[in-house]
């Protein structure tokens, strides 16, 4: 058999098909660079947020360090307590106490002061306010919110307890003993009316 050695079969002419895988990718690379999908973006690792302490927090710890005698940090915990609640009565009455301990009796009446003005109608501001006032020798105003102490809370020891304490100063004994027995009666173990009942006795 003779073989045409010349022969050179045609090469079929692929046209634009051959290119067209290099044109769908770079078609979908426009794509993505125009759209910026967020499965393509690495996100940003961002650390989990600290918790934050509130104002239930530092009253707790206040109370603990009450209970070990550690007045300085009570009285720190109060005082972040107030910052992260201005308008809670609680803190201010708690710092006129350790004021009373202390015999601050200046602070003690700027606290109880400020804890009235925040709550007027809260009856153990009013009592804090009254012992202070009976430790700034103003019995007169400190029978006052003692006695509205009582029309909020009428079973309230402490504003008995420190009623009882301001007419024992004011020498009116029968009146001293009949409060504190009041107090007594409602609380055993309220600590303001057995220190004024030993203070009385």
């Amino acid at each position: 058999m003779y073989l045409d050695r010349t022969y050179r079969p045609r090469r079929r002419n692929r046209g634009f098909s051959r290119y067209w895988p290099l044109v769908f990718i770079a078609i979908l690379g426009i794509i993505l660079y125009e759209e910026q999908p967020t499965w393509l973006i690495p996100k940003e690792v961002t650390p989990s947020p600290t918790p934050t302490r509130n104002a239930i927090y530092f009253q707790a710890e206040a109370e603990t360090a009450l209970r070990n005698g550690r007045y300085d940090e009570a009285f720190r915990a109060y005082e972040r307590m107030s910052i992260l609640e201005p308008d809670n009565p609680v803190p201010l009455i708690a710092r006129s106490e350790l004021y009373i301990i202390f015999r601050n009796v200046e602070q003690a009446l700027l606290m109880a002061q400020r804890a009235v003005s925040v709550a007027p109608e809260n009856a153990d501001a009013l009592v804090a306010r009254a012992r202070a006032l009976n430790w700034n020798n103003d019995n007169d105003n400190a029978i006052i919110d003692a006695l509205d102490a009582l029309d909020l809370v009428p079973q309230h020891a402490t504003a008995l307890a420190v009623l009882g304490e301001i007419y024992s100063d004011e020498a009116q004994w029968d009146r001293a003993e009949d409060y504190l027995a009041q107090a007594l009666a409602l609380e055993p173990d309220n600590i303001t009316a057995l220190r004024n009942q030993a203070y009385y006795y």
